[in-house]
């Protein structure tokens, strides 16, 4: 029953964003990992 509703719910939220006008959003990130890491390695 649980997995039904969700599953309509879902299917709605679907079609009701697909009716709206649509706007672009742009995400972006810059990857810090470079930064924390201590341990010099040459090899690589």
């Amino acid at each position: 029953m649980l997995k039904k509703l969700l599953l309509l719910i879902s299917v709605a939220l679907v079609i009701a964003s697909c009716s709206k006008e649509t706007r672009e959003y742009t995400i972006a990130f810059y990857n810090v990992e470079n930064l924390f890491d201590t341990i010099n390695h040459p090899e690589k």
